[in-house]
């Protein structure tokens, strides 16, 4: 696929809403589980390799948590652990929960 459809384009997916985009780039009846970074071809790589000046890469994988104090009144990060041993499931296990403002990342 060289492109995302248009959102009118988009075809139907029953019991989604209009404009659900699953199944975009599943191929030959397989379900594709990289979605746009199929975006990113070889072609497309080198392409914006040409594109660079000072040879300065940018870390974009700053720790979840590392604003303590968010900004605006807004609420930071909460997340909880929890434990599957004290539930229906009585398994030994953890589930995350995180509850994360986009504005404060």
């Amino acid at each position: 696929m060289s492109k995302v459809p248009d959102w009118d384009d988009l075809p139907e997916v029953k019991g989604m809403p209009k404009g659900c985009a699953w199944g975009v780039f599943d191929k030959d009846g397989k379900k594709d589980v990289y979605g746009t970074l199929n975006l990113l071809t070889p072609e497309i790589i080198k392409s914006a390799y040409s594109e660079l000046k000072d040879g300065v890469s940018v870390s974009l994988n700053w720790p979840i948590g590392a604003i303590e104090t968010p900004g605006f009144s807004r609420k930071g990060l909460v997340h909880k652990v929890m434990s599957f041993v004290d539930t229906p499931l009585a398994a030994h296990g953890y589930d995350d929960e995180i509850e994360f403002n986009t504005q404060c990342s």
